[in-house]
């Protein structure tokens, strides 16, 4: 009876989400585009990871995050940030026209203050139907032109926005994915008017989640390159459903997957992966009042400002009543 049930829930998933499918025109789609002049001359600019719904039926065990969403995107809309990087994942069914409306109405107040929003891919995204999923992604954000990997130049500070999705990519994507890589690092390296690099993508190369794990293609494709650039200062992904900060070789590397039903850390044996977060006493008791043997972190995204000089990342989380907004940990990257 077991064997057949997880088919029979997949299958009303799909049923639910995708029968009524019928592609919508131009005009039907909300555009997150913004004002291209904003991400030039904003002082700061904010990135959040996960941001896709608990599915009442595939993830019915998980956290309901409806709300600490809501919480992020009201709270971001405030912050009126340059731009808003997002971590992949934006919503739990790629394919679905329903849920993808779902996820315009809570970033309507990020839409309406005009913050331009740049994504990238993330596995749910490819959850069902890559070209039903393709067309919805693209189509809400048409200023990233169709790429499957791109950059961003904001003021001195270049962020290389990459796809971790080995597995949906084909041989010659993942070929040339590799090789405009290590062709923009190496002119970014040379370009004067660029003093530092942030990498990102959506799986994690080292986490202490307890749902899911390192990634060793991301360490191969990803992380070697990212060291050996001298300007490269941090490496910042999502889908561990939490906050992680580890140092490695002296670079920075950062999980937020803030706005997802949250997942536990588990405490790490391998020195390599020692978290450099420490949460205040206060926090430390939040975080640990349900769960005696591991740890849940708060709902947050990362904030990411040009100070005298100086590049700051501020994790900003919110209380468990969503109510009260606190900076976690605050991160000199250069």
């Amino acid at each position: 009876m077991k064997s057949l049930l997880i088919p029979l829930v997949f299958f009303l998933f799909i049923f639910t989400n995708q029968s009524a499918y019928s592609q919508p025109t131009d005009s039907d789609i909300p555009t997150y585009s913004g004002n291209a002049l904003t991400a030039d001359t904003s002082s700061s600019f904010i990135i959040a990871g996960d941001l896709q719904l608990q599915s009442p039926i595939l993830e019915f065990w998980r956290e309901n995050n409806r709300a600490a969403v809501g919480a992020i995107c009201g709270k971001i809309a405030l912050l009126h940030p340059g731009f808003l990087f997002v971590l992949g994942d934006l919503t739990f069914d790629g394919a679905s026209e329903k849920l993808w409306r779902t996820f315009d109405a809570y970033a309507k107040p990020i839409r309406d203050s005009n913050i331009r929003t740049y994504p990238l891919l993330g596995n749910h995204e490819y959850f069902t139907n890559k070209r039903k999923m393709f067309y919805q992604y693209s189509s809400r954000f048409s200023h990233i032109n169709e790429q499957l990997w791109y950059l961003i130049k904001w003021h001195d500070v270049a962020i290389i926005a990459l796809n971790s999705n080995f597995s949906k990519l084909t041989k010659k994507e993942r070929r040339l994915q590799d090789e405009w890589y290590g062709q923009v690092l190496r002119l970014l390296d040379r370009d004067k008017s660029v003093a530092s690099i942030i990498v990102a993508c959506h799986h994690p190369p080292y986490t202490n989640s307890t749902v899911v794990s390192d990634d060793q293609t991301v360490q191969e494709h990803f992380v070697l390159p990212f060291k050996q650039s001298p300007k490269s200062v941090l490496f910042i992904t999502g889908h561990c459903h939490s906050y992680e900060h580890f140092v490695i070789d002296g670079k920075n590397f950062i999980v937020s997957g803030g706005g997802g039903p949250r997942q536990e850390l588990e405490e790490s044996g391998d020195s390599l992966k020692q978290d450099h977060y420490n949460p205040s006493k206060e926090d430390s008791l939040t975080l640990y009042k349900k769960h005696s043997m591991n740890c849940i972190r708060p709902h947050h995204f990362c904030k990411v400002s040009r100070v005298n000089g100086k590049l700051i990342l501020d994790m900003e989380q919110v209380s468990e009543d969503l109510k009260t907004w606190t900076i976690g940990e605050t991160v000199t990257l250069r």
